[in-house]
C-alpha cells in the first residue's frame, strides 16, 4: 500500500498542530492569569510626571484616601486606573526612608513582574512597591520584581505597620485616615491568616 506524498505532508502538518495546541494548552494550564501587576516603570514615570507638574517630591495625597490618591497621576497612564488592582499609602515623599510601602497589591501573587506569567507551582507572595522603587535598595534580596518586592506575609506586616508608624510620627497631611484605611485592611487580612 502506498501513500501519497500529499497524505503524508497532511498528516505531519496536523500533528504539528496538535502538538502545539497540547503545548499552549498545558501552558494555559499551568501558569496563573490572577493577580498580575501592572508595569511599575510605568507608574514611576507618572508618578514623575504629575511631581514635575505639581513640582513636589511627595507623592499624590487626596484626602489620605488611596484610591483616590491613586487616580491623581492616572492621566498619566493613559488613563488606566489602578485603585481596582492597588492600595496605595498617601502621605509619602521621594526622599522618605526607601524601604517604606508606597503601594500594594491587596492579596498575595504569584507575579513577580508584569511581564512573565508565573507557575501555578510558585509560592505565593505579597507584592510591595517601596518609595525608593529599587528592586530592593539596600535591604535583602527578598525576590525583587520590576520596581517592587515578593515578601512574606510576616514582612509585608512588619513593613506597612512601619511606613504608617512613619506617617503618623511625620503628621502627614491626612495621617488619620491614612493610618485608619491601612490598619483595618491589616486587621482584615491578619483575620484571614489565622482562620
Amino acid at each position: 500500500m502506498r501513500v501519497s506524498k500529499f497524505k503524508l505532508k497532511t498528516n505531519r502538518v496536523l500533528w504539528a498542530v496538535l502538538a502545539m495546541a497540547m503545548f499552549f494548552g498545558m501552558w494555559f494550564l499551568l501558569t496563573d492569569a490572577t493577580g498580575q501587576p501592572y508595569c511599575h516603570k510605568v507608574v514611576d514615570t507618572a508618578i514623575h510626571n504629575w511631581q514635575d507638574v505639581n513640582n513636589t517630591k511627595s507623592f499624590p495625597n487626596a484626602d489620605g484616601d488611596s484610591a483616590k490618591s491613586l487616580e491623581e497621576f492616572t492621566q498619566y497612564l493613559g488613563g488606566e486606573g489602578l485603585s481596582d488592582r492597588y492600595m496605595y499609602v498617601p502621605g509619602l515623599a521621594r526622599n522618605d526612608p526607601g524601604d517604606l510601602i508606597l503601594m500594594y497589591l491587596p492579596a498575595p501573587t504569584r507575579w513577580t513582574w508584569h511581564g512573565q506569567k508565573p507557575s501555578i507551582f510558585e509560592e505565593k507572595a505579597w507584592l510591595i512597591v517601596p518609595v525608593d522603587m529599587k528592586f530592593y535598595g539596600s535591604r535583602q534580596n527578598l525576590s525583587p520584581g520590576e520596581f517592587s518586592e515578593r515578601v512574606p506575609f510576616t514582612e509585608f506586616k512588619r513593613r506597612l505597620q512601619a511606613t504608617l508608624q512613619f506617617v503618623e510620627a511625620e503628621q502627614r497631611p491626612n495621617w488619620q485616615a491614612i493610618v485608619k484605611q491601612h490598619a483595618a485592611f491589616l486587621e482584615a487580612i491578619q483575620e484571614e491568616s489565622d482562620s
